[in-house]
């Protein structure tokens, strides 16, 4: 199911300021928070410059907010190594998408920014 226009242009406006904020780019080169939107699903991840080659940015996967279009609200997952979700036992699903950002920026548990 696809995210509904508005909430995609909602999470859209809301996730560039986050990310551009989260790291300011002038002050950690080679770093940037970036996300996706796919389906009913945001996925948040952190690019950084390839050692190695210094030029091909490599990820790693933050948070997956996900969207229920039956319960009308969104919920916040944690990615392990292995790529697999779960979801945030500490961070309740919210109607508002800019609760689970906070909630995310905040990470009392050291969860998701490690």
């Amino acid at each position: 199911m696809q995210l509904p226009e508005l909430l995609q242009k909602q999470a859209t406006q809301l996730l560039d300021k986050f990310c551009r904020e989260r790291v300011p780019c002038k002050r950690y080169q080679g770093l940037r928070l970036s996300y996706s939107i796919n389906d009913s699903h945001v996925t948040l991840f952190e690019e950084y410059l390839d050692p190695t080659s210094g030029e091909d940015w490599l990820h790693t996967t933050i948070a997956r907010f996900s969207y229920s279009p039956e319960l009308n609200q969104w919920a916040l997952y944690s990615i392990d190594r292995q790529q697999r979700r779960h979801i945030s036992q500490n961070i309740k699903p919210s109607l508002n998408l800019s609760r689970l950002v906070k909630a995310l920026d905040e990470d009392p548990t050291g969860i998701f920014w490690r």
